[in-house]
This record gives C-alpha cells, sequence and structure tokens, in this order.
C-alpha cells in the first residue's frame, strides 16, 4: 500500500472533506477519492460514510487510524536516520500557528545554537493543518492553539493570552466601551483567533465586513483605520502602548482566551537531537 493513500487517509479523517483535502495533499478531488476507494478495497472495509455532506469514518476506519498513524510515524522515524547519517544533518522540522510564530518561536530561534551542520525547517500554518502534519510525518514538533487528540502525541499546556477587541481610531466607543450586539453597527473583521464555537454562536449574528483567516493581514487594516477586530494581547500590545491601537472594552461579555499547545511525538526517538533540544525549551516553559 503507497504511503501517500495512508497520508491521505488522514487528511481526510481531519478534515471531513474531499475537497480540503485534495488541496492539503496538493492532488485532484478525484485522486482523493481513488485513494480512499482503493484503500476500501485492499482492507475490504468502508472506510468514511457521508453525513450532511461531511465525510466521517466509520467504526472500522476509526479502529484501522491508529496503525495508519503508525506506520506512518516509523516511516518518518526511518527517514530522519537515514538523512542524518547521509548528510550528517541534523533537521529540525517545525510546524506552527502564524501568532506563535510572531510573537515567541521567532524571537526563540536565535537562542539555539545553529552550526552548519544543522538546519531548520518552518511551516507556518492553521491548527488543524499543524496537527494534520504532524500525524502524516511532515513535521516532527508542532505549535498549535489545540491539543492534538491522537494517540501517538503528546500535548503539552504552555499558556494562554486574551483577546482584545481593537481600533486604531481614538473615538467615543473606545471611552464607553460597547456592547456584543453593538458590533453589528461596525465595521468588524472576523479572525481565525476565535474558537469555532464561540464563531458559531456568537459571531454566526453578527454580519462581518472582513474575515481574513491569518491575523497579521487583519491587523494591517486595522491599523489603517475604519475597522476593529480581535488579537491576542502579545499581537498588539506595542501598538497600544505606543498610541497607535486603542483596546475597545465590551460590557456583556469576555472572549475566551488564545491557548498555545506544544505537540511532539510520544516516542522522541524519532527526534533529531536539534529537535529535542528546541522542544525541551519549550517544555520547560509551560504552565
Amino acid at each position: 500500500m503507497n504511503l501517500e493513500f495512508f497520508r491521505t487517509f488522514i487528511s481526510l479523517s481531519n478534515t471531513g472533506s474531499f475537497t480540503k483535502t485534495a488541496l492539503e495533499e496538493f492532488v485532484s478531488q478525484s485522486t482523493v477519492s481513488t485513494r480512499i476507494k482503493e484503500m476500501e478495497v485492499y482492507f475490504g472495509i468502508e472506510l468514511f460514510k457521508r453525513k450532511s455532506g461531511k465525510a466521517v469514518l466509520t467504526k472500522e476506519g476509526k479502529l484501522l487510524l491508529p496503525y495508519v498513524e503508525r506506520i506512518l510515524s516509523i516511516e518518518q522515524a526511518a527517514e530522519t536516520i537515514l538523512q542524518n547519517s547521509k548528510q550528517h544533518n541534523e533537521v529540525a522540522k517545525i510546524a506552527t500557528v502564524h501568532s506563535f510564530y510572531d510573537n515567541y518561536l521567532m524571537q526563540q530561534l536565535w537562542s539555539f545554537n545553529s552550526p552548519d551542520s544543522r538546519s531548520l525547517n518552518i511551516t507556518i500554518n492553521h491548527s488543524r493543518e499543524v496537527i494534520n502534519s504532524m500525524v502524516s510525518g511532515k513535521n516532527s514538533i508542532g505549535f498549535s492553539h489545540h491539543p492534538c487528540n491522537y494517540s501517538d502525541f503528546s500535548s503539552k499546556f504552555l499558556f494562554k493570552e486574551k483577546l482584545m477587541l481593537v481600533t486604531s481610531n481614538n473615538t467615543q466607543i473606545v471611552d464607553q466601551g460597547i456592547t456584543l450586539s453593538d458590533l453589528r453597527n461596525l465595521n468588524f473583521i472576523n479572525t481565525n483567533f476565535i474558537d469555532s464555537h464561540v464563531e458559531e454562536l456568537i459571531l454566526g449574528k453578527i454580519m462581518s465586513v472582513i474575515t481574513i483567516n491569518i491575523g497579521p493581514k487583519a491587523l494591517d487594516l486595522v491599523r489603517k483605520g475604519r475597522f476593529i477586530s480581535l488579537f491576542p494581547e502579545n499581537y498588539v500590545k506595542s501598538d497600544i502602548d505606543n498610541g497607535l491601537l486603542f483596546q475597545i472594552p465590551i460590557h456583556d461579555y469576555d472572549f475566551p482566551p488564545v491557548e498555545y499547545y506544544c505537540i511532539y511525538p510520544k516516542r522522541n526517538n524519532s527526534l533529531t537531537e536539534f529537535e529535542k533540544e528546541i522542544l525541551n525549551s519549550f517544555l520547560l516553559k509551560g504552565n
């Protein structure tokens, strides 16, 4: 069985969408369907059922999933060992969400000793893609807003930070504050910092002028005026301190804080010494 089939299987179990899986795997949607069908024929079982337009693992698919994860984990470990043996090079493969890279990881990287025998590969993405890249073996350490629920991985809670509603215009709402319903009448940008259940229950009732799934891009618009949006505190702290942005108080609701997790394999013998050094530096900082 081709290992790419297994990666597609894990990706589809994560996304629940043939279209999104095709985009993540850089293949056509028909290729995703063919791979899943061939796996079902090979194992003689049905792996997915469609429920409300979403691909959901069957009972048999759930039983197969941890074994597929283990196979890919072993394949990744073998690849790492052979690569290091051939090139004498320690590679650290990290996947991270945007806000963790911008505010924490980028500064920390300067402290690592990186001689010629070491190299660092960083992929910046959203939480689901970070976790998916870990499970598929593409990356060895992940930093995400959510824990990973797969059995072969540990998720260490690092810290959390509050969300702040900000604007670049020092208007009356900065002094008086607003209620959640007032967001209906403001130029609100919805970003990926808000949990999906909060977005559905609360913000689903609010007309967002713009939705941007990458925080820094939304922040650029807020800095230029007219718009307001929610960001983690450290994203906007320097702008607030310098008078470039202003916090808007919300009287009747506290948005859940943004959380950060470090994800890593339970069996760390697949990690290079460089990866272990990076991993330990963040695990020691966890709360």
